[in-house]
C-alpha cells in the first residue's frame, strides 16, 4: 500500500477513534429539560443509586431534589427520570488583555446584554485587570464539568440554552455574508430582551418574522437581521510608532468665542386651526426657565446667540426652519417637542454634525445610528427597568405578579419589566415572577404573605379596571403587606382614587422630583417671582435644568451645575447611537404625599 494511502488511513482511524469516544463522553452528559419557565437536569435511575447519592451527585441538597419531584420521598425505581434543577450562580471575572464584553459573555455562555447590564459603563470597552460581574452563569456539576473538559474540541457540547452558538465562536445559522441570525427563544427570554442583544428593534425582529405580537415561546426559532461585520483575517504589518490621543466618545468639537443655540417651540403664535393653548402655555414656561438658564451661563462665560422659532404643531414649518439661512451654523438644538417632528430635526443634526437636546420624553428609535442626538428625559421601557431594579431589591420575600394589560400599547411596557426583572444582575434570590391577567391575578394572592402587584398600563380605562376589581378583593387583605406599582400617569388620573393609592402603598417610576422645600428651588423660586412677576412651574424648572446642564456640558465643558429636580445619567445607547438620560426615581405615596423611594 502507498505511503500516501497508508497515513490517509491511520488519519481516518484517527478520527473514528475520536467520533467514538466523544459519542460516549456525550451519551453521559445529562439532557436538559425546560418545565414551566425553569431548566432542569433529566436523571435516569441507575442500578445503586438513591435519592441521597443523586442529590450529592448534582451537588444539591436533598430537599430540593424532593421538592422538583413529588412522590419520589417514598423511594425511586430503576430506570425513573427525575428533574434536576440547573443552578445558576453571578461568578466575578478577571478581565484579560484584549477581551471585549461579547467575548467574556461566550465564554461564560451568557447574553452579552446581561454583562453590560451588571457592569455599568463597560459598553464603553473593558481594562486588563478589571473585575467584573458575570451574571446567570450554570453551576454545573463537578461531572459534567469533567465530561465537558473531556470532549475533543472538534465535537459540539452544546446544551438547549447554547444553541445559539456555533463552539462558543458565532451564532448558529449564521454563514459569511450573512446578515441573518437564527436564534433559539430560551425561558425568560423576551422580544424586547432579544432585541437589546442583538441590537436591533423589536419592529425589525417582529417585521422579518411577520410577528404579529409581541410573545414568544421558548424553543421558538426567530431570525434575526444583524449587520455583518468584515471578518477576513488581514496579514499584520509593522506600522510606525504615533503619539496618539484618547477622546471622548461625545465626539470633539471646536471652541468658539460665539454660539449659536436654538430653541423650536410649539408656541402657536400665529394661532392657527391646530393650536392649543395648553401645549402653547407650556412652551411659554419652558423658554422662561430656559432664558434664566442662559442669563445665568453668561456669568460663567457663555457668548451665545439664541435663536428661537416657533414650530406650531406644522411639519412644512419645521422644515422651512431649517432651511434658514442664518440656521446653516447652528452649533446646539434644543427641541422640538411634537414626536412627529423629531425625526425631521434629527437627520438634520446628524447630517450637519450639530448636537440636539430632546427636553422631552421621546421614543428611544431616533437615537439609533445617530450620536448627535441626547435625549434628557428617560424613555418608559427606562422606567420600567429602574422600577424592576426597584421591585428585586425591596421585595426579598413574598408574591410579585405581573399583571398584563389589554391594550396592545401597553405590551412594550409589561414585556420592559418583565425582562429587566428576570435579568437583573442582583446575585440574592427573589421571588419567582408570576405573570398574570386582570381575570386571573387574584387567584396568585395569598393571604399572611407580602404582595406586589405591578400593572404597567397608561391607559386610564386599564387603570380603572384594575382599581375597581382590587376594591372588591382588598378586603381581604391586610393593606400594609400589598403595594401596588403603576406608571407616572396614574398620578393624572384623578378617577384612580387618591383614597385607594394612599391605602395600598401605590408606587412608579418618575422622570424627576421637584421638591418646592428645597432651598435650591426656593433661590429659582425667588428669582423666577422678581424676573416674570409669576410662580415658579414644574415646566420652567425643565426648561432651566436642561439648558443649563447641556449647554454647560456641551460647550463650556463643564458639569459643575446641580439641576434642581433632574439628574442627568447620560448613556450611549451602543456605539454609533445617541445617548439617553438612565436617571430613574421611584415614588410612594404615604399620607396622600409622594414621597420619593431610595433605590
Amino acid at each position: 500500500m502507498p505511503m500516501k494511502k497508508q497515513l490517509i488511513m491511520r488519519i481516518l482511524a484517527c478520527c473514528a477513534m475520536i467520533l467514538l469516544c466523544s459519542m460516549e463522553l456525550l451519551a453521559q452528559l445529562p439532557e436538559k429539560k425546560l418545565v414551566n419557565d425553569q431548566l432542569f437536569y433529566v436523571h435516569t435511575v441507575k442500578t445503586g443509586e438513591t435519592l441521597f447519592t443523586i442529590a450529592q451527585l448534582y451537588e444539591i441538597q436533598q430537599t430540593v431534589l424532593l421538592s422538583a419531584n413529588p412522590g419520589s420521598e417514598k423511594g425511586v425505581d430503576i430506570g425513573k427520570e427525575l428533574l434536576i434543577p440547573v443552578q445558576f450562580v453571578t461568578i466575578e471575572h478577571t478581565v484579560q488583555a484584549k477581551e471585549t464584553v461579547y467575548g467574556v459573555a461566550r465564554q461564560y455562555g451568557v447574553p452579552p446584554a446581561s454583562v453590560l447590564n451588571a457592569n455599568p459603563g463597560s459598553e464603553n470597552g473593558l481594562k486588563t485587570g478589571q473585575k467584573i460581574a458575570i451574571p446567570n452563569v450554570e453551576k454545573k456539576p463537578a461531572f459534567v464539568q469533567k465530561i465537558t473538559s473531556e470532549l475533543p474540541v472538534s465535537v459540539s457540547s452544546q446544551t438547549p440554552e447554547d444553541s445559539t452558538r456555533n463552539n462558543g465562536h458565532e451564532p448558529a445559522g449564521f454563514e459569511l455574508g450573512d446578515s441573518i441570525v437564527s436564534h433559539t427563544v430560551l425561558a425568560s427570554e423576551t422580544l424586547y430582551s432579544i432585541s437589546k442583544r442583538y441590537m436591533v428593534s423589536v419592529e425589525e425582529i417582529q417585521q422579518i418574522n411577520q410577528l404579529k405580537s409581541t410573545k414568544l415561546s421558548p424553543g421558538t426559532i426567530i431570525k434575526i437581521p444583524v449587520k455583518r461585520e468584515a471578518s477576513s483575517v488581514n496579514a499584520i504589518r509593522p506600522i510606525p510608532e504615533r503619539e496618539t490621543t484618547r477622546i471622548d466618545t461625545t465626539l470633539l468639537f471646536p471652541e468658539k468665542s460665539t454660539y449659536k443655540i436654538a430653541l423650536l417651540l410649539p408656541f402657536y403664535l400665529d394661532k392657527k386651526t391646530n393650536a392649543t393653548d395648553f401645549v402653547s402655555g407650556l412652551s411659554t414656561e419652558f423658554y422662561m426657565g430656559a432664558k434664566l438658564a442662559f442669563d445665568s451661563l453668561q456669568y460663567a462665560g457663555l457668548n451665545a446667540d439664541i435663536l428661537v422659532y416657533d414650530t406650531q404643531n406644522d411639519t412644512n414649518q419645521v422644515k422651512q426652519i431649517l432651511s434658514k439661512k442664518e440656521f446653516q451654523s447652528v452649533d446646539l438644538i434644543y427641541g422640538p417637542f411634537y414626536p412627529e417632528h423629531i425625526p425631521i430635526v434629527a437627520n438634520w443634526a446628524k447630517k450637519n454634525n450639530v448636537r440636539m437636546v430632546c427636553p422631552s420624553a421621546v421614543n428611544t428609535s431616533v437615537l439609533k445610528a445617530n450620536p448627535m442626538i441626547y435625549q434628557a428625559v428617560p424613555s418608559d421601557l427606562t422606567l420600567m427597568k429602574g422600577m424592576a431594579d426597584y421591585v428585586v431589591r425591596s421585595a426579598k420575600t413574598g408574591v410579585i405578579i405581573l399583571v398584563k394589560s389589554a391594550v396592545e400599547k401597553d405590551a412594550v411596557l409589561y414585556e420592559g419589566f418583565r425582562s429587566s426583572y428576570l435579568e437583573s444582575p442582583l446575585a440574592a434570590s427573589r421571588p419567582k415572577l408570576i405573570e398574570a391577567t386582570l381575570q386571573n391575578y387574584a387567584s396568585f394572592m395569598k393571604k399572611g404573605t407580602p404582595i406586589t402587584l405591578v400593572f404597567p398600563t397608561n391607559d386610564k380605562g386599564q387603570a380603572l379596571k384594575f382599581m375597581n376589581s382590587f376594591n372588591t378583593i382588598g378586603a381581604k387583605y391586610d393593606p400594609e403587606s400589598i403595594r401596588i406599582f403603576g406608571t407616572k400617569e396614574w398620578v393624572n388620573f384623578d378617577e384612580v382614587r387618591s383614597h385607594f393609592k394612599n391605602k395600598y402603598n401605590f408606587h412608579f417610576a418618575g422622570t424627576s422630583d421637584l421638591n418646592y422645600s428645597d432651598e435650591s428651588t426656593k433661590d429659582l423660586n425667588r428669582l423666577y417671582r422678581k424676573t416674570y412677576h409669576a410662580d415658579l412651574t414644574k415646566m420652567a424648572v425643565q426648561g432651566y435644568d436642561v439648558v443649563r446642564f447641556f449647554t454647560s456640558k456641551l460647550l463650556l465643558k463643564s458639569s459643575n451645575f446641580t439641576p434642581i429636580m433632574n439628574q442627568f445619567e447620560l448613556k450611549q445607547l451602543g456605539s454609533g447611537n445617541g445617548y439617553e438620560n438612565t436617571q430613574v426615581y421611584i415614588f410612594e405615596q404615604e399620607d396622600f404625599q409622594l414621597m420619593r423611594k431610595s433605590l
